[in-house]
Formats: structure tokens, C-alpha cells, sequence
């Protein structure tokens, strides 16, 4: 049975025989989508989608991989916690940059990323994914 090119008609047994580089690649889709629509976008293109998609992921990738660099760093640890997302994303700023994020001397708590992303989490309303994502147990050899 061909797969729906829609990715919210994805059944929870077609998500189950993705690989996990196109399940990856399915939910970042449908959160772009989300995104685009949040904007105002009644529809999408799907070369758009995927390659806006693409960038996401390389994105989340690029964070991920620094906020991992800043735990073993700081503090020889194996797991990111809040402080090493926020370093990331400040290593990660626009070319105008965050104000005060070069200042070295400053607490991490009063961090204008920190301020941002309060102000967006509390100011933008949740949009569900359509469907459940089904969880996985870490070191699964499930695939997913």
C-alpha cells in the first residue's frame, strides 16, 4: 500500500515500518507544517516543505551536537540539561546576535535567549501533533 504523501494520514502501522531517519524526517515535516500554518500559510508546496524541513533538522542537529559539546565541557557530563540548550542556541545566534551573550561574567539566568524563550513559550498557543506519537524505550532495537 503506497504511503499518504500527507504526513498527518500517516497510521500508527505505517509509522511503525518507517526507518528512523524517515520517521525523524515525517515529524519534522508535520511540526513545519504546524509552523507555517501558526503563520498563516493555507498550504505548502512539498518541495518547500521538505526544504524547509531539511533545515529544521540541520538546525535541531547543529544545536543538539553543541549543547552535547557544552555538557562534556562543562561538566563531563553525558546528558544536555537546560543551561546547555541555552548556551547552544546563544553559539547559534544571528549574525546580530543576542544582547549580552558575549559577556562572559553574566549569570546564565538572566540570559536574553533565556528571556525569549520564556516570552514565546508563555505567548504562543500549543498546536498538537494530529496524531499520538508513539513512545520508545531508550537503547530500543526497534529501529524507533
Amino acid at each position: 500500500k503506497p504511503r499518504s504523501k500527507n504526513p498527518a494520514h500517516q497510521t500508527q502501522a505505517q509509522t511503525q515500518s518507517l526507518s528512523p531517519a524517515e520517521f525523524s524526517h515525517l515529524l519534522t515535516k508535520i511540526a513545519v507544517a504546524q509552523i507555517c500554518r501558526s503563520f498563516g500559510f493555507k498550504a505548502i508546496q512539498s518541495s518547500a516543505l521538505d526544504s524547509l524541513s531539511k533545515v529544521g533538522a540541520l538546525y535541531n542537529e547543529s544545536l543538539a551536537s553543541r549543547a552535547a559539546s557544552h555538557a562534556v565541557v562543562s561538566g563531563g557530563r553525558t546528558q544536555c540539561n537546560l543551561f546547555d540548550i541555552i548556551v547552544a542556541l546563544e553559539d547559534l545566534r544571528l549574525s546580530s546576535g543576542f544582547p549580552g551573550a558575549g559577556d562572559v561574567d553574566r549569570p546564565l539566568l538572566s540570559s536574553y535567549t533565556l528571556k525569549e524563550l520564556n516570552r514565546f513559550v508563555n505567548g504562543v498557543d500549543e498546536v498538537p501533533f494530529p496524531r499520538r506519537i508513539p513512545r520508545v524505550e531508550p537503547g530500543s532495537v526497534s529501529g524507533l
